[in-house]
């Protein structure tokens, strides 16, 4: 969809993305899954707001590739602006695609831990946990990188739960597969309509993971 452009800022904005499952009722249930539908809410200048509305049967694009675009309304904001509703759904007995999402951050860490700490050790006072002080060295701690992955995969019926697997060894998958240097640290699994959840939460160590004391993949 074109972004055009309006004041200080570019619209469409897009203002919320709802997920929801569907089922069939027809028979007199309401727990048989069907599909799922996007709901997409996206802020416009009036004049352009029909004219941005994409064409019936349009792909919601990655990475719910499989939803496609069923119905559209156009809410005037009496501002200049205009609300636009698209709702995509998606094919029959489908559910969401597996995700992954990747976050960095920064941590201190024990300069002992640093990948140069040999090149100056024996300045390190192995007894007091410090530097000698001779020690051109003086730092204690450095700056350090951490990666976290959180992978959500959405089923049809409850799966099995992670709990005992906290604290191993194993690769996220997806983009991720073959990397073992990522450790499982936590497991939440909810009832989202008629999906369950699961998002896995995996840690990242460049240098591994320290096989004595975690799990390795099987």
């Amino acid at each position: 969809m074109p972004l055009h452009t309006h004041g200080d800022g570019a619209y469409p904005v897009v203002q919320s993305v709802t997920l929801r499952s569907t089922a069939n009722t027809s028979n007199g249930t309401s727990n048989v899954l069907t599909g799922f539908t996007l709901v997409k809410v996206l802020i416009d200048i009036s004049s352009n707001a029909l004219a941005d509305v994409p064409a019936l049967g349009t792909s919601y694009g990655s990475p719910y590739a499989n939803a496609l675009l069923t119905d559209a309304t156009v809410e005037d904001l009496k501002t200049g602006l205009s609300k636009v509703t698209l709702t995509y759904t998606a094919q029959s007995n489908s559910t969401p695609p597996t995700t992954f999402a990747e976050t960095s951050s920064q941590t201190e860490a024990p300069i002992t831990e640093n990948a140069n700490f040999s090149t100056f050790a024996q300045y390190w006072d192995y007894g007091n946990n410090t530097w000698y002080s001779y020690s051109p060295k003086k730092i204690l701690n450095y700056i350090a990188g951490s990666s976290q992955i959180t992978k959500t995969e959405y089923f049809t019926s409850m799966p099995s739960s992670d709990r005992d697997n906290i604290g191993t060894i194993q690769a996220p998958g997806g983009p991720y597969s073959g990397d073992n240097n990522f450790l499982l640290v936590g497991s939440n699994l909810r009832l989202q309509g008629f999906f369950w959840v699961k998002e896995s939460i995996f840690l990242y160590s460049p240098a591994g993971w320290d096989t004595d004391f975690y799990n390795p993949p099987s």
